[in-house]
């Protein structure tokens, strides 16, 4: 098959089926049902953690992947693992080639990313990383745990 073919196929079949999946059961959006029942949840959830950032924390659960990079859900939230240096990607893909879909220890020190806003000189929509908890995968111990 002629490669533009190949683009144009799998175009058609992002729009038909989906081009990313959620990273949590997540509600980012003001109108959906769903939205004020996760505020209430993440707010628990932040509350119990903020505490604890700084200090090594250790989390259990199903390593998986979504658009933000990979997390575990835990405590009815997630923490994420993000590279956050270029020298750290090895690392993050030998995480994610090993460990994605898998139940997993995670130890490292919990950080906190805080909401964000454009600057008011930015005039049109901008794509914000929201505000959640992660490890910096350069520091993070990741283990398999056994199946139960």
């Amino acid at each position: 098959m002629h490669p533009q073919h190949w683009i144009a196929f799998l175009a058609a079949a992002c729009l038909v089926m989906g081009c990313g999946e959620r990273a949590s059961s997540r509600s980012d959006t003001p109108n959906d049902p769903e939205y004020d029942a996760w505020q209430k949840r993440f707010a628990a959830f932040k509350q119990r953690n903020l505490p604890k950032v700084g200090t090594v924390v250790t989390v259990h659960g199903v390593l998986q992947s979504g658009k933000p990079g990979m997390f575990v859900p835990f405590d009815d939230g997630e923490v994420y693992i993000h590279v956050t240096r270029e020298a750290d990607i090895p690392k993050d893909n030998e995480i994610a080639n090993r460990f994605v879909g898998r139940p997993v220890t995670v130890t490292g020190t919990l950080q906190y990313f805080p909401p964000t806003t454009p600057p008011p000189s930015i005039q049109r929509p901008v794509q914000l990383a929201p505000e959640h908890f992660f490890f910096d995968v350069a520091q993070v111990i990741i283990a398999e745990e056994a199946a139960r």
